[in-house]
């Protein structure tokens, strides 16, 4: 089990050094953000025992939505995806690993815009990681799993300080 924890954590020590993305405060990410409508909301799926000790997919897409919502930023339906230029999504990505009474975890906030086509015998979507929090990698103990909420809560207001930085009102 300790190898599973070790593994996971060089996976979210390595992902942004081999993402595409730039950090957060990289104005180059940040302009790839000017000019978006709102962005559709993905949470991806939570696994099962981080969800039974209280940290749960519902309560992280709650969280972010309020945030969002709070900010101003505009929330896309999936109709609106499909019709909004490079159909901007926000992925929250939270992956733990459990040994005995600890979790590790990395969580990370990014933004996926499709880029460009590529034509061949069919149209494919290209898509790109445009924007991208710096990963949370640690360790919590499974009573204290829920506090992860927070994290992800500070992440949520990377996105949203980017977001508005290139986008004011």
């Amino acid at each position: 089990m300790w190898l599973k924890i070790l593994a996971l954590l060089s996976l979210c020590c390595l992902w942004p050094i081999v993402g595409l993305a730039q950090l957060p405060k990289d104005p180059l990410a940040q302009e790839t953000l000017r000019g978006l409508p709102g962005v559709r909301l993905i949470v991806e799926k939570i696994d099962a025992e981080v969800e039974r000790d209280g940290l749960t997919t519902d309560l992280v897409r709650t969280t972010a939505e309020t945030r969002l919502r709070a900010a101003g930023i505009h929330l896309l339906s999936q109709d609106e995806v499909t019709m909004t230029q490079g159909r901007p999504t926000i992925q929250i990505l939270v992956q733990t690993a459990r040994s005995d009474s600890l979790y590790a975890y990395c969580i990370e906030v990014s933004v996926w815009q499709e880029m460009v086509q590529i034509h061949r015998q069919t149209s494919l979507p290209v898509w790109v990681r445009s924007w991208v929090t710096e990963s949370v990698v640690g360790i919590k103990s499974r009573k204290n799993i829920h506090v992860l909420k927070t994290t992800v809560e500070d992440l949520v207001d990377s996105f949203i300080h980017a977001y508005v930085a290139v986008n004011p009102k």
